[in-house]
């Protein structure tokens, strides 16, 4: 299953599967354009998660094979291992 790894400052953020990740792309976009903001996301195990965004700060958007679960698996419990992704 893919996903959406974001990150920030050296620290990943793995999104869940309903993230809308080019109107988050976009919101990291305004906020660094006018000079800082703080911007919401939901990541996989359900955490929403506030992060404040300035110039400066690098952002990274990778998608990534999620090994853990197949595509087809519906039974994960929103957990993984941060290991399982290779980076």
């Amino acid at each position: 299953m893919k996903t959406t790894r974001l990150r920030i400052e050296g620290q990943d953020f793995y999104l869940a599967p309903e993230t809308k990740v080019d109107e988050l792309k976009a919101d990291a976009i305004a906020a660094v354009r006018g000079g800082g903001d703080i911007i919401d996301f939901t990541g996989i195990e359900g955490r929403v998660i506030s992060i404040l965004l300035s110039p400066g700060v690098a952002v990274l958007f990778e998608t990534i094979e999620r090994p853990d679960i197949a595509d087809d698996d519906d039974s994960s419990d929103g957990h993984y291992n941060p290991d399982d992704f290779g980076h």
